[in-house]
């Protein structure tokens, strides 16, 4: 017996599976390019040009739960370093990362921006 017959008479129905599912999903897509591109050219760019340091000190501290502490013992730099390097990002940025959705959109374009990076 073919599977589809099986699931058939396990079900009741006279239809396919195929039919009882419904067309196949879409592939997930990658989002809205000018979202891309705008978090790519706003936030990134702008990061990047603030230089290497910049970018390390908030991906860190972003990765550490927001803590300032744990940012500075693992970049061995003073609290207050990475204080001003963090209101530095929300100068070129216009976010603030120690805001909860500022912060994931800063997250986001990091991770947006060095995927960018990597294909081209």
């Amino acid at each position: 017996m073919s599977d589809d017959r099986e699931i058939n008479r396990c079900t009741g129905t006279g239809t396919s599976l195929d039919a009882q599912l419904g067309p196949p999903l879409r592939p997930p897509q990658d989002g809205d390019p000018d979202a891309r591109a705008a978090l790519i050219s706003d936030v990134y760019e702008p990061l990047l040009g603030g230089g290497h340091a910049l970018l390390d000190t908030l991906t860190t501290y972003l990765e550490q739960g927001s803590s300032l502490e744990a940012t500075a013992r693992l970049l061995f730099v003073h609290p207050n370093t990475v204080r001003y390097r963090l209101r530095r990002v929300a100068e070129l940025t216009d976010y603030t990362p120690s805001a909860g959705r500022d912060g994931f959109t800063l997250w986001v374009a990091v991770a947006l921006g060095r995927l960018a990076a990597k294909r081209s």
